[in-house]
């Protein structure tokens, strides 16, 4: 898997649930990544239903079958913890979103969005 994305990209998971083999999506905002090698991980967060939901996962984990990054965009914090605590507004992403194609060599957008 790639690791080129960052925290405050919008992110696609798909998880494998193992009772049943059932597969599980979420898409989310990263709020959070952490160690390294095959202790990575990382957060994602989003507002369902309103009620707001966070998943961490594994980087490295089998039960983890891919990882899209649906935006790709920098913010001016290193972690985003501080959605928790704002307004549903600023980590709500809808659940079929599609991937936003930016073409090569251009430069990663910075989000100007101030947090309340």
């Amino acid at each position: 898997m790639a690791t080129a994305w960052r925290w405050s990209n919008a992110v696609k998971s798909r998880y494998t649930i193992m009772l049943g083999r059932k597969t599980n999506r979420f898409v989310g905002i990263c709020i959070q990544r952490g160690d390294a090698g095959l202790r990575a991980w990382f957060i994602l967060r989003n507002v369902v239903d309103h009620q707001g939901v966070e998943i961490k996962y594994e980087m490295y984990s089998p039960l983890l079958q891919s990882i899209e990054v649906l935006r790709l965009e920098k913010r001016l914090d290193d972690e985003l913890l501080y959605l928790r605590d704002a307004l549903p507004i600023y980590s709500t992403f809808p659940l079929d979103m599609e991937p936003e194609v930016m073409q090569e060599g251009a430069p990663v957008p910075v989000n100007p969005i101030k947090v309340l």
